[in-house]
């Protein structure tokens, strides 16, 4: 079962698992298909409305996605590591600017939905019926890689939903405890 993996592993262990795993391939997704999305709207979108849809989504998906992963890369991850830590040494906490900022740093937010939605919307599109897709060079390809990674994604949420930001959450407010 999945789930038992990961309910052994610590909170860096997950982490490092899910920027392994998963940040990293999503930026070589967009990194291959970026060209690929630009191409088939310079080529097709004079013939093929949908196609401009297509280049909308993607383009969105991509900025949304991005920010979003920064984020937890370099906010989200760290300050839940560094809430972990402080707790677990039990360190002598005394409020001062950098507890503060540790507290204030992030808000756990899940932007999970969204790009659910964003997944939705391009491969119904990609998967639209009343287009002539097969003609439009690279488009299986794309598709193709569209769905492995909205299959990928599904585990990626799962892990961030269940065991980081959950437990991101709890130790934000641990500390704001101490400090009340």
């Amino acid at each position: 079962m999945v789930e038992e993996k990961f309910e052994k592993m610590s909170t860096e262990e997950i982490i490092n698992y899910i920027t392994v795993t998963f940040h990293e391939p999503i930026k070589k997704f967009f990194e291959e298909m970026t060209p690929k999305i630009d191409k088939i709207d310079k080529e097709y979108s004079w013939k093929y409305s949908k196609i401009d849809l297509l280049k909308e989504l993607y383009t969105q998906f991509h900025r949304e996605l991005m920010k979003h992963l920064t984020k937890e890369d370099l906010e989200v991850f760290p300050s839940v590591l560094k809430y972990e830590k402080v707790l677990e040494d039990g360190l002598e906490i005394q409020k001062n600017k950098e507890v503060e900022k540790i507290i204030n740093q992030i808000k756990m937010q899940n932007d999970h939905v969204e790009f659910q939605s964003y997944f939705y919307s391009i491969i119904d599109l990609l998967n639209s019926t009343d287009m002539n897709w097969k003609w439009i060079e690279d488009f299986e390809y794309v598709k193709d890689k569209f769905i492995t990674m909205w299959e990928e994604t599904k585990v990626h949420s799962m892990l961030e939903n269940t065991y980081i930001y959950p437990k991101g959450v709890l130790l934000q407010k641990k500390l704001q405890e101490m400090f009340s």
